[in-house]
């Protein structure tokens, strides 16, 4: 197994700023939805462009 590398607070903080900032910009290009984790986001909109499909604007469920 591989060893994990320890990160110090300020690296932690930069990495969850970069986070945020990647969700926010995605969430502005309508790639992901207000509740979405961006996996979950970027795969419905990869599915929705590669087949042609359109998103509903809410979630269903």
């Amino acid at each position: 197994m591989a060893n994990k590398k320890e990160l110090n607070l300020e690296e932690t903080k930069e990495l969850v700023l970069k986070i945020v900032e990647s969700k926010k910009r995605l969430l502005e290009f309508g790639i992901i939805r207000k509740g979405d984790e961006i996996t979950n986001g970027y795969a419905r909109w990869f599915c929705a462009k590669k087949y042609d499909l359109k998103l509903n604007d809410k979630e269903v469920g």
